[in-house]
């Protein structure tokens, strides 16, 4: 975004832990199947000349970011945007026997679990949780169950309820079962209680819900320190999940948030004063459902897709793997 709005005028820097980049959006795609996450990665030295890969120990209100390996690096704006986590609301037995698929680094301990287990459970709220449910009851085999528990009267209920009605055929017809108008209450190595004290045998909870951002002001999650007198000059912006602000996407969430961003710093830099829709108003793109079929709607009308979605989710995700790989800005 920058680099289309600013052209060369501006340094950039982008900085990260890692050099391999994942296409978060499509991991469920790798569960028992971890080969297919090489499909959706790359290496950003090598595609970035701008990428320096080390880990931030602190951002200063000098303008200054420090680095563990003890360089420092000036700057007029940063911004943080490390994603978010599993929010486990303190509840130590969800966090001690549950597993989560954030990150590439969750697929193998996952698949290793689904593997070996007899009953499987998914917990959460969102649509990650039934493109995981989706996609596991289209691998596991049939002396495997699954079950989906959700904590509302119908799934994806904050759509309209012909859509909800087209989601649950769709996770009945891969013999999903659904446990609806529950919430997990007690998790356990070998079961769950729900808040109507139904058992439910699990040799595998999955919990796919209640992110939480990476803040410092969330409990010190942070992984570094930040000195907030910077923010208050309007210095350090922030590119969180956008699922904390409500936005209701698949493939496009993080990029419609770093446009976003990206053009308020350009504006600034620039000395304009933009006025951009909040994200909370950006339009509901799409609903997907597994690897092999899908919704699509736009929060009221809706379309099957069971027999192309193969075809659609993979032009999406090859057009969002251009946009980063090539450097270019499409249309959302």
């Amino acid at each position: 975004m920058l680099r289309k709005r600013l052209w060369n005028t501006v340094d950039i820097t982008l900085i990260d832990k890692n050099d391999t980049f994942t296409y978060i959006p499509a991991l469920h795609e790798a569960i028992l199947d971890e080969d297919v996450l090489k499909d959706f990665q790359f290496s950003l030295s090598k595609r970035y000349p701008e990428f320096k890969q080390a880990r931030i120990s602190s951002i200063n209100k000098d303008k200054t970011v420090h680095t563990s390996d003890w360089e420092i690096i000036s700057f007029d704006f940063a911004v943080i945007a490390t994603w978010s986590r599993t929010n486990y609301f303190g509840k130590e037995d969800f966090e001690k026997n549950t597993l989560s698929l954030r990150w590439a680094q969750d697929v193998a301990p996952l698949n290793q679990k689904i593997r070996t287990a007899k009953d499987i459970v998914v917990v959460g709220w969102g649509f990650t949780w039934i493109e995981i449910a989706s996609s596991i009851a289209t691998k596991i085999s049939s002396q495997q169950t699954i079950t989906l528990i959700h904590s509302k009267d119908r799934l994806v209920d904050q759509y309209d309820p012909s859509v909800s009605e087209k989601a649950k055929k769709r996770m009945t017809h891969h013999w999903v079962r659904l446990i609806l108008w529950e919430r997990a209450e007690d998790i356990q190595e070998n079961y769950l209680i729900t808040s109507k004290w139904t058992r439910i045998e699990s040799t595998c909870t999955i919990l796919s819900s209640w992110i939480k951002i990476n803040d410092e002001e969330y409990d010190g999650e942070l992984s570094f320190d930040v000195e907030y007198e910077s923010s208050e000059e309007n210095a350090i912006y922030y590119a969180w999940d956008v699922a904390i602000h409500k936005l209701m996407t698949t493939a496009h969430n993080a990029m419609i948030e770093w446009r976003h961003v990206g053009n308020l710093i350009a504006d600034k830099i620039e000395g304009k004063n933009t006025q951009y829709p909040e994200l909370e108003s950006r339009t509901t793109l799409a609903l997907a459902l597994g690897t092999r079929d899908a919704i699509i709607t736009n929060g009221k009308r809706s379309i099957s897709v069971p027999f192309f979605w193969w075809f659609a989710k993979n032009v999406v995700k090859r057009r969002v793997l251009f946009e980063f790989k090539r450097k270019v800005m499409l249309r959302v």
